[in-house]
């Protein structure tokens, strides 16, 4: 429920998760560095690329089952 109320399982571009699992090699470099305060100020820039996903890429499913046309999603 948590993750659906700040649409966290929504489907994200291939692109943006490789931004993410950048960031997420960088921090763990800087962890194993010792470089601490490093760390952090990635895992601040990471929890940022949160506001830029952008609109869902999810498909709205209609009552019946059917997904809507992407065009209508806009």
């Amino acid at each position: 429920d948590a993750y659906e109320a700040v649409e966290l399982n929504t489907y994200a571009d291939y692109s943006y998760l490789q931004e993410v699992w950048r960031y997420h090699e960088r921090i763990v470099e800087a962890i194993c560095q010792g470089q601490v305060a490093e760390g952090k100020r990635l895992l601040v820039e990471h929890m940022q690329l949160l506001n830029a996903r952008g609109i869902s890429l999810e498909m709205p499913v209609r009552t019946n089952g059917s997904a809507l046309p992407v065009a209508q999603n806009l």
